[in-house]
């Protein structure tokens, strides 16, 4: 609901900027770049939507600035390979976006989970025997 209210004042705001109201700067690829947006940063905690739009707009911009300087004759399709890569990659690696992600990686144990089963043995005693 809250998310609601403020997309409103935000549409409100933009319609008194621009004086003029019409739908097609709200597309297809802005909604599906906005839940982009939000999967990436994590849906499940109220400060996934906001590092989601900067995490996604970083790398829309970083990859925008440095592909055209390793790739010099190609036009925007390495681009977009590139991005989608990046994308489904971050999908993978934090599938419950980065923002959990991240407080999974910050509450880690800081030694490794000993193996499951076997018995535990002490290397002193098998190096007697």
């Amino acid at each position: 609901v809250a998310s609601a209210a403020y997309a409103a004042l935000a549409g409100a705001v933009y319609a008194h900027y621009i004086r003029f109201i019409s739908p097609s700067p709200f597309a297809l690829y802005a909604s599906l770049f906005f839940l982009i947006m939000a999967v990436v940063g994590g849906l499940t905690n109220i400060w996934g939507g906001l590092f989601g739009a900067a995490a996604v707009t970083v790398l829309d911009q970083v990859i925008r600035a440095q592909v055209p300087r390793v790739f010099p004759r190609v036009g925007g399709e390495y681009q977009t390979a590139i991005y989608g890569v990046l994308l489904v990659l971050i999908m993978i690696f934090f599938p419950r976006g980065l923002v959990r992600g991240a407080i999974d990686l910050r509450h880690a144990p800081a030694h490794p989970l000993p193996a499951l089963g076997g018995t535990d043995a002490d290397p002193a005693e098998e190096w007697r025997a």
